[in-house]
């Protein structure tokens, strides 16, 4: 799966996709600075963390899940990040 989300967030969605589902587990994925961005966006809603929820617990029930994360974000914002992300590929 393939989410709009910067790579650098990987490191910590990738511990909680590994991790035993607790709620102290979503809350430390919730405390990285994704989710702590003052302008918050669909990429970092509760539906986001719910999906990922879901992703994690089908990793514990032995399901292969990968998550590929990508953003773009060249000199001009708008169109040119639409444009860097359409030549995107995993």
């Amino acid at each position: 799966m393939a989410l709009e989300l910067t790579p650098a967030a990987k490191s910590g969605i990738e511990t909680f996709l590994q991790s035993a589902g607790k709620l102290s587990d979503r809350k430390d994925l919730l405390s990285g600075s994704l989710w702590q961005q003052s302008y918050q966006d669909g990429r970092t809603s509760r539906a986001m963390a719910d999906l990922l929820d879901g992703l994690a617990r089908l990793r514990r029930e032995g399901h292969s899940v990968r998550v590929a994360l990508f953003d773009a974000q060249p000199a001009g914002g708008g169109q040119a990040r639409e444009r860097a992300m359409a030549g995107w590929s995993s």
